[in-house]
């Protein structure tokens, strides 16, 4: 830990704690739930008021996760744009077309996720086939849980 300057009067900052993945779930569903113009500054200071620790832009980057949720917003055709303000409409009707856009903003985030799925799934098959895998062999079904095998080993006993 530093020490701080003499005569400065400042103690030092203490370095936040490793971002474990409880917490990087708790920040990329702070994405999907923001709202307005979305930066890595403004997200740091939202993390901070809700978590009291700050994380620099980089250690935020570094996980696949949060960088992920983060380009998906930033890419989205509303990400950033103002509220929208329609004369004679009821408040009702905000509130119906906000919750329109979240689900909008949703569904391109589920497309999103889906297509690098399907990716990483072509990857694994040719990488499969590659190795001399078969997909009979990538189908069989998984072993049963080692304690269900011992119970009934037991029992026959």
């Amino acid at each position: 830990m530093a020490t701080s300057r003499k005569g400065t009067g400042r103690t030092p900052k203490r370095r936040a704690p490793n971002l474990t993945p409880d917490l990087v779930s708790e920040i990329v569903g702070l994405i999907h739930q923001w709202r307005g113009r979305l930066t890595w500054p403004a997200l740091i200071e939202a993390i901070e008021q809700a978590k009291h620790v700050t994380y620099t832009r980089q250690a935020l980057a570094k996980h696949s996760a949060i960088s992920r949720a983060y380009d998906s917003y930033k890419e989205l055709p509303s990400a950033g744009a103002p509220a929208r303000k329609r004369r004679g409409e009821s408040a009702v009707v905000d509130l119906v077309l906000e919750e329109i856009d979240k689900e909008k903003a949703e569904v391109l985030r589920l497309k999103s996720e889906n297509e690098r799925l399907l990716g990483q799934f072509v990857r694994w098959a040719y990488n499969a086939s590659q190795r001399g895998l078969a997909e009979d062999y990538l189908n069989r079904p998984l072993p049963e849980a080692p304690r269900k095998r011992e119970r009934d080993l037991q029992r026959v006993k």
